[in-house]
């Protein structure tokens, strides 16, 4: 197989939202999805806040770099790919797992808001070496930590069900032989 054709299956068919289909399975009742947000949020932001505690203050200067930011934003990314793709392979019709863990859990665990005024103060005391590559490294490496997480949960859930994915690559093998890749 080439490895083409493996990294095409890895990438082509990314989670999507199974909520926007009620013909799979019928959505959740709002008042459950939200309150299944704050459980995930409130449980998510806790952890923030220990691991935060655990690494260092908040950055006030602009001219020390945010390493407890940037590493919860890295993580969180990295579980929030892993998570999706892990229920869109094995349980994608799962409605509690995503509003309790993705979006409430990961969404409370990152912060996007941190991460804007630490490179709003760090730009505005005139620490633009500071500013710039951690912007550049906090979008890109939660970007990047995303896209492993969803490779990695594939690759695990993959491997526990073997056959069902050597048919997909068979499949995906034949269809690209015949010329129409689309």
């Amino acid at each position: 197989m080439p490895l083409a054709t493996a990294l095409r299956l890895l990438v082509v068919h990314l989670p999507v939202d199974p909520d926007l289909d009620d013909r799979v399975t019928r959505p959740l009742d709002r008042r459950v999805v939200v309150a299944l947000i704050a459980i995930g949020g409130s449980a998510g932001s806790l952890c923030r806040g220990l691991v935060q505690s655990s690494i260092g203050g908040p950055v006030t200067s602009g001219a020390e770099w945010p390493w407890d930011t940037l590493s919860v934003n890295l993580v969180g990314s990295l579980l929030l790919g892993y998570l999706l793709a892990w229920l869109h392979e094995v349980r994608p019709t799962a409605r509690v797992p995503r509003p309790l863990l993705g979006t409430g859990f990961c969404g409370g665990f990152t912060t996007f808001s941190t991460f804007a005024v630490e490179v709003t103060v760090a730009g505005r005391s005139q620490h633009v070496a500071v500013a710039v590559p951690y912007l550049v490294a906090s979008v890109l490496g939660s970007v990047l930590a995303a896209a492993v997480g969803v490779l990695f949960a594939r690759v695990v859930a993959r491997a526990g069900n073997r056959e069902r994915w050597l048919r997909r690559v068979r499949h995906a093998a034949r269809a690209g032989k015949g010329g129409d890749d689309s």
